[in-house]
């Protein structure tokens, strides 16, 4: 009797142990309208597309919500920008965390256009961690986070399954001008040179042939002369 009571305990408690497993706690990143930009230089408003003008700076954020029921860890914030010579310069934002539901992967997109051909450089020190608020302007600076949201991302830690745990990652990039397109340098003007004039030699062989020719002519009018004075004479 006593066995058979002992072994139909075990029989009890064996389906709880059989089934139990460990509850895996998991929160729901917020997916859609999420990315956005401005244009710092005109303080726009934020929205999926702007238009801006070159030598501005625009600011990129995303929204990092987490909709429960637990908090996500090792939220990660990767994005990518267009910096190449365009009339748009687009951005696709990543966000990812170790137990986001099902390990969805959150992405989004955001961007700017220009008038012209421009291309747009990360402003090194800007990109910010930003307590969420719902009035626009509102927001306050949580940390400066290191420069590598564009290659390795960044890594914001925990974000709970409260609204008021909702978070932004900001960063900026400037909009160059086209460089200007260099002036050719005139060509010198062509001064014609005049041949310098010819002047009459009267170096030391010049005079010694004009005194050979003066001696000849003299001692030929000489001779003529003597003849006619013979003649004459007889």
């Amino acid at each position: 009797m006593k066995r058979f009571s002992k072994f139909a305990a075990i029989l009890a408690v064996a389906p709880v142990v059989a089934f139990a497993s460990p509850v895996l706690a998991y929160g729901q990143v917020e997916q859609g309208d999420i990315y956005r930009v401005k244009d710092v230089t005109t303080n726009s408003a934020f929205a999926d597309n702007i238009a801006v003008a070159c030598g501005d700076t625009v600011a990129f954020r995303v929204r990092i919500h987490n909709g429960g029921p637990d908090t996500i860890t090792n939220v990660k914030v990767v994005a990518t920008l267009d910096q190449s010579s365009n009339t748009s310069h687009g951005s696709q934002v990543t966000v990812t965390a170790d137990n986001n539901i099902d390990s969805m992967v959150v992405t989004a997109n955001a961007g700017v256009s220009t008038s012209q051909a421009t291309t747009a450089t990360y402003v090194n020190g800007s990109t910010q961690l930003l307590d969420y608020s719902v009035t626009p302007g509102g927001e306050t600076v949580l940390s400066n986070l290191p420069d590598g949201i564009l290659s390795s991302g960044v890594n914001i830690g925990s974000i709970g399954p409260l609204t008021t745990d909702t978070e932004e990652v900001q960063f900026e990039a400037k909009v160059n001008c086209p460089a200007p397109v260099p002036t050719p340098t005139p060509a010198a003007p062509v001064v014609a040179v005049a041949a310098p004039k010819q002047l009459p030699n009267t170096g030391p062989g010049s005079v010694l042939g004009l005194f050979a020719v003066t001696t000849v002519a003299g001692a030929l009018a000489h001779r003529l002369y003597s003849r006619r004075y013979a003649r004459a004479a007889k």
